[in-house]
């Protein structure tokens, strides 16, 4: 249900959990969707698998499970509450699942025909590992399982009868640089490439291995890097992938699709060196539990990918690498995750206005799942509007959700993590809270976000706060003028990469009544100490480098050197298992505005 702006609705009600509900929008219900992902697909497009999250408020916890989408609905084929990594067997009769506690994972593998039963899944025996990825053999009987620790990685050999199995490989790592393997595929001569992280003196890289139960690991040379995604062609005679590669890092270069040949000629050509879109990448980007696979191939060779331009992530078919893609048309303008069968693609795509649901396509998009149909009858959704505001050096792109009531608005400037992360034409169930009371949210993508070019994303290298903060003061400047924004009533939230940002705003400026940040960087010195390897990498590819080489950006733009000036009201978040941006940076914020 869709509420325009032509009538004023009475929103107050109690909610179910004692909170005052504005049209069904309480706290609770940001969360409360059930989203799909992890599509697994039969060869003929009959049989669809895919995965499903919900939140249970209950108890508190995230509940994951697995279903077969059937001309009747849903059929869970596992109980939960955290079952996830599902792999629909080639021959397509069976599926392997992960089933994760608190301590370790077990893999269990079920019939299709079978209902979700606690007694209908066998186990298979595994190592007390945590279970990163997995993949069919081509000859639906054995699995390659992607596992570790905090400090060991390897990639096990199973037989599904739980019979044998067989360590292809294995290396240990430090807790601060784990070794670990992903991305599990299969080639047609019965080896298994894999990405394998490893050290370089820039930090760690990840490469291509081969890996057989009798030799060993062979490096596919040509590439190293951070590698998303892999698909093997029919042909087999080599694979197609996604990454960055080393010396470069998402924040200033957006993913490639990279070809590689295999056997006696090995090269690697990056395919879209010239196209300035990143492959493999969703907007708003998916959630890793979604388990997401942007890169496969049909069986007359035709690679489909999903591909971010301008705000949207869509899916492309390449027929071919000497022509350029094609955009399927008809699907939402936010794909998620997809499923290639014969003549077409099932996705999971979402909309300004509706939640993610599974679609399929072939000609033709048709709705296959109807997820939320019971919540959005009692949560009218105010459909966004997309706006570009230019006269800057760059043109800055996001969406406004504009509350019932008459302008001017309380606004809320809603900042994304990342620096290269984004707001696309999907749907954000925060924004439509905040508008259910009566704020004006806005939105927007400055430089540094993905999916605008290579120079927009390297806009934000070396100048963490600058041209980007001036983005977005333009882009309320816009709203202010507009008279949509009031003046006296502005709020600014962000998390990460935009928890940063919101805390150098409000050292930077009293126009805004309140703030929230969640996992700031504040200190540029104390995080460089503090985070982890990969949060090392992504502060080097921001900064430029370590923070005592570049001494007057590390203190002129830590938010810490400029706390004095801040008359904002602040509410600051943290996570204590947060290894990416620690808490130690929010408490120290706390503690020079005196709060803690």
């Amino acid at each position: 249900m869709k509420a325009g702006h032509g009538e004023r609705e009475d929103r107050e009600a109690a909610g179910h959990d004692g909170s005052r509900s504005f049209g069904g929008w309480t706290p609770a219900a940001v969360v409360d969707w059930t989203v799909p992902g992890g599509l697994q697909v039969s060869r003929d497009g009959s049989t669809l698998v895919a995965g499903f999250r919900h939140p249970d408020l209950v108890h508190n916890r995230l509940e994951q499970w697995i279903a077969r989408l059937t001309p009747g609905g849903l059929s869970p084929l596992t109980r939960g509450p955290h079952d996830i990594l599902g792999r629909l067997s080639p021959d397509g009769r069976r599926l392997v699942y992960v089933h994760r506690d608190l301590r370790r994972d077990y893999l269990r593998v079920t019939g299709l025909d079978n209902a979700a039963s606690d007694t209908v899944a066998a186990a298979i025996p595994l190592p007390p590992f945590r279970v990163h990825d997995l993949a069919w053999a081509p000859d639906s009987e054995h699995l390659a399982v992607a596992a570790g620790s905090t400090s060991r990685g390897s990639v096990l050999l199973l037989s599904v009868d739980g019979g044998t199995s067989h360590e292809l490989a294995a290396a240990s790592g430090s807790p601060g640089f784990p070794i670990s393997y992903r991305l599990p595929t299969w080639l047609p001569d019965g080896s298994l490439v894999v990405a394998a992280s490893t050290f370089d003196p820039a930090g760690p890289i990840e490469v291509l291995q081969i890996l057989r139960p009798d030799a060993a690991p062979t490096l596919l040379e040509g590439f190293s890097g951070h590698i998303g995604s892999i698909a093997v062609p029919p042909a087999g005679d080599g694979l197609v992938f996604t990454g960055v590669p080393k010396g470069d890092h998402p924040i200033a270069r957006e993913p490639h699709l990279y070809r590689m040949a295999l056997g006696g000629r090995r090269g690697v050509v990056d395919v879209t060196a010239h196209w300035e879109r990143p492959v493999g990448l969703s907007l708003p980007g998916s959630p890793g539990s979604l388990d997401v696979h942007p890169l496969q191939f049909g069986s007359d060779g035709t690679l489909y990918a999903i591909v971010a331009n301008q705000g949207r992530s869509d899916v492309y078919r390449f027929r071919d690498f000497t022509h350029r893609p094609e955009a399927l048309p008809g699907l939402p303008p936010t794909v998620l995750d997809l499923a290639v069968f014969d003549g077409g693609v099932w996705v999971v795509g979402a909309t300004p206005a509706e939640p993610p649901d599974v679609y399929r396509w072939q000609d033709r998009t048709e709705l296959c799942t109807h997820l939320h149909a019971g919540r959005q009858q009692s949560r009218p959704v105010i459909e966004p509007e997309p706006f570009t505001i230019s006269g800057g050096r760059y043109a800055v792109s996001g969406f406004r959700v504009r509350p019932h009531q008459e302008a001017p608005h309380p606004t809320v400037l809603l900042l994304h993590g990342g620096p290269g992360g984004g707001f696309g034409p999907a749907f954000h169930a925060g924004a439509q809270l905040l508008a259910a009371r009566g704020y004006l949210v806005l939105m927007a993508n400055p430089r540094g976000s993905t999916s605008y070019g290579t120079a927009f994303s390297e806009g934000v290298v070396g100048d963490p706060g600058g041209g980007d903060f001036q983005d977005l003061m333009a882009v309320l400047d816009e709203h202010l003028a507009a008279a949509l924004a009031d003046p006296k009533r502005l709020a600014i939230v962000g998390y990460g990469y935009g928890g940063f940002l919101a805390a150098w705003a409000i050292t930077q400026t009293d126009r805004f009544k309140a703030a929230v940040m969640g996992a700031p960087a504040v200190n540029w010195f104390s995080l460089y100490g503090t985070t982890a390897g990969s949060g090392r990498a992504w502060f080097e590819a921001l900064i430029g480098g370590p923070p005592w080489q570049h001494m007057e950006l590390a203190i002129g733009r830590s938010p810490l050197a400029h706390a004095g000036h801040v008359r904002t009201p602040t509410l600051l978040v943290a996570g204590e298992r947060d290894e990416l941006f620690p808490a130690s940076e929010a408490h120290q914020f706390a503690s020079a505005l005196g709060i803690l």
